[in-house]
This record gives C-alpha cells, structure tokens and sequence, in this order.
C-alpha cells in the first residue's frame, strides 16, 4: 500500500476511533447501567464492521470497553470502605455494631452498579458490606471464600485468607 493511501486509512481510524471515544467520554459520569449500555452499543458496531476502520478499531477497543465497569468498581470500593468505617465507629460510640446501615448513616451509600443502596450485614461478631457488582448478584460471600479482586466488599474482622504472615526470616551465615 503506498503511504498516501495508507494515511488515509490511519486518518479513517483515527476518526473513527475519535467518534467512538466521543461516545464513551459523553456517559462517563452517568450510571453504571447506563455507561455499559453505550459501551456494547459500539462493542456490537465494531464487531459487526465491515470497513477497515472497525478491523483496526477491535484491535484497540478492549482497552476502553470495561470503562465502565472499571469506574463504577473504583467507586464501589471507595463507598465500601468508608461505609465499613462508618460501621466501625458506630460501634465505638455505641459498643455494638448497627443493625442496619441506615442506623449508622444518615445517607446509605448508593451502589453504584444498581444504584440502591450497598448491602450490609451483620456475621458472628463482625459484620461485612458489599456492593453487588457488575453482575448485580454479588451476595458478599461468606467469610471463608475469598472474593475475586473485581468484588468491593469489606468484612470485619478480617477472614483467615486476607492474613498476612511476616516473612521468615533469613538466617545469616
């Protein structure tokens, strides 16, 4: 291909790469839901693609197409972890641990992949909070599984697996 005509298939894609960012930068700030029905509206159009451009766009796509998820996951983990620190001092104050969220906060975090409120509960003597992810099923498991690094959810006291050992220590010669 001679390099006029391979600038213009460089230009072609960049274009077309620019339109389909425009997209994604236009619901970035809205819901989860949202967000990821735009994120598979153009995961369909560039895997149906019949140009060239949309050939070169499935390359790069991947990067952007969990944007949302990533998002809301970063969002859903801030809004966990101030929740359990919200639980904790409550039981400070009060010497138990709340039986509801709404009893410890005047405003319950909403989760941001179904926009209700994060789920809470109480287990033996602690307690554990969570957000249900992008599957919108996630139920916070139970204290001796450990949950997948995509899962925002904060248990009290911390599970067996989440201990961490000091390393041995190395003998000198």
């Amino acid at each position: 291909m001679e390099e006029q005509a391979w600038n213009a298939v460089i230009d072609a894609v960049g274009v077309t790469l620019l339109h389909r960012m425009q997209k994604l930068i236009s619901v970035a700030d809205r819901s989860f839901s949202e967000a990821a029905a735009v994120q598979h509206e153009i995961l369909t159009e560039v895997k149906q693609g019949k140009r060239l451009e949309d050939c070169m766009s499935a390359m790069l796509y991947p990067i952007y197409a969990d944007s949302a998820a990533k998002q809301a996951g970063i969002q859903a983990r801030m809004e966990v972890t101030r929740t359990a620190a919200a639980i904790l001092l409550w039981k400070a104050k009060h010497g138990a641990f709340p039986r509801t969220l709404q009893e410890a906060l005047s405003a319950v975090p909403a989760d941001p992949f179904d926009g209700k409120p994060l789920k809470y509960r109480r287990e033996g003597q602690g307690f554990v909070v969570y957000s249900v992810g992008t599957t919108g099923k996630f139920d916070g498991d139970t204290p001796d599984k450990k949950p997948a690094s995509s899962d925002a959810v904060f248990r009290y006291p911390l599970p067996p697996y989440s201990k961490v050992e000091p390393p041995a220590a190395k003998a000198r010669p």
